[in-house]
Formats: structure tokens, C-alpha cells, sequence
């Protein structure tokens, strides 16, 4: 979980990079202001989007298209992650387009994190619905949208190497009202899958 007594420090740290771009007027970022705005997303994320604090996804390979759209439904206030709110929204809403666009760029080109295997049998389980869905339960195989290998593409995210607590957490959330386009989601997918078949699509993708 993102600490919450961070939050001000960040927000003002961001408030004074943009103050610094808009009194430039520039048409694109600088790539230092990107990379000091990385530092920033570094203190929860992760050194470079990997393996940061408890209940943060890996940023590292997130599809540059997919990833801004992400940035753009916290600074609107669309997606409410659970334990995000607080911090991504507050964050989020002090970076322009061309720092979103920096920032979802530098992302994409970062070396994703290596899989992490965890129980063979609730990985298997987890590679048949990825690949195969389950057909009886009208679940249609995630590799369809988000690649042989988990590695997204466009508008779907990278799974591949994902905390599975993250992945569970989101697939839940994927039921509620929390992100924006969850309704697509628990109308085809989410609300057809256990809690138990969440946790073992988790395991799998946790390995890639």
C-alpha cells in the first residue's frame, strides 16, 4: 500500500517540475524533468517501475498507449483504484500532457522484471485459462487480448511478471465501479472467474 504521509511531499515535488515546463513554454518535456519526475514515481514504483512498495503494479514495459491512458483516468478522477486514490489522483492531476506522454514513454522502454515462479499446479491451472479460457464458464482466453507471452499491447497492459496479489486486487476491483472500463471487464470475464482461478491466472502471469 502507497504511505499515505508521502503524498504532499510528492505532489508539491510535481507541482514545482510543471510550474518549471509551463514558465518555459516549451513544446515537449526535457528529458531531465522526465527523469526527475521518475524519481518521484521511483519512491512507490520502484527503481525504474520494478518491484516497489506492497500493492504497486511493475511499471517497467507497460505499453506507452495503455499506460497514459492510465494516467489520464487518475488525473480525471475515472479510475479509483482502492488504494490508489489518495496519492494517484493528487499526483496525477499535476502532470501535463507532454509529462504523461514523457512519462508513459520511459516506461515502455524499461527492461520488464524477470517472472517469479510460485506453485506448479496453480500455475498450470493458471496457463490453460490464459491460453484457453474456460469455455463452460463463457470466459474467453486472456492471451487473446494481452498477447501469447502476457505482454500487452496498445490498450491492454503487460501482465506478464505482474505482482499476483496486484493482478488478483485489479480483477476484483474489475467488479466494481472502482475503474473505468470495469464494466466491459465483469460483464465478460471478471464476475465468471473464481477466486480461485484469480489467483492461479495471477501465478501464471507472476512467472512470465
Amino acid at each position: 500500500m502507497i504511505i499515505k504521509s508521502m503524498s504532499g511531499v510528492i505532489a508539491a515535488s510535481i507541482l514545482a517540475l510543471a510550474s518549471v515546463t509551463a514558465t518555459a513554454q516549451v513544446a515537449a518535456v526535457p528529458s531531465d524533468t522526465v527523469e526527475r519526475v521518475v524519481h518521484i514515481c521511483n519512491v512507490c514504483h520502484g527503481l525504474g517501475g520494478k518491484d516497489g512498495m506492497e500493492g504497486t503494479p511493475n511499471l517497467a514495459g507497460q505499453p506507452a498507449a495503455y499506460f497514459a491512458q492510465q494516467l489520464r483516468y487518475f488525473r480525471t478522477q475515472k479510475r479509483a483504484d482502492a488504494n490508489a486514490t489518495g496519492d494517484m489522483w493528487s499526483i496525477s492531476v499535476l502532470l501535463d500532457e507532454p509529462m504523461v506522454e514523457g512519462l508513459a514513454d520511459y516506461y515502455e522502454a524499461q527492461t520488464p522484471v524477470p517472472g517469479k515462479a510460485g506453485n506448479a499446479a496453480l500455475m498450470e491451472q493458471g496457463k490453460r485459462i490464459y491460453h484457453q479460457g474456460i469455455p463452460a464458464s463463457n470466459v474467453m482466453a486472456c492471451s487473446a487480448c494481452h498477447g501469447e507471452n502476457g505482454e500487452g499491447g496498445t490498450v491492454f497492459p503487460r501482465l506478464a511478471g505482474q505482482h499476483a496479489e496486484y493482478t488478483v486486487a485489479q480483477l476484483k476491483e474489475f467488479l466494481t465501479k472502482l475503474r473505468p472500463h470495469g464494466s466491459v471487464m465483469s460483464e465478460r470475464e471478471a464476475k465468471h472467474l473464481t477466486k480461485d482461478e484469480m489467483r492461479a491466472v495471477a501465478a501464471y502471469l507472476q512467472a512470465k
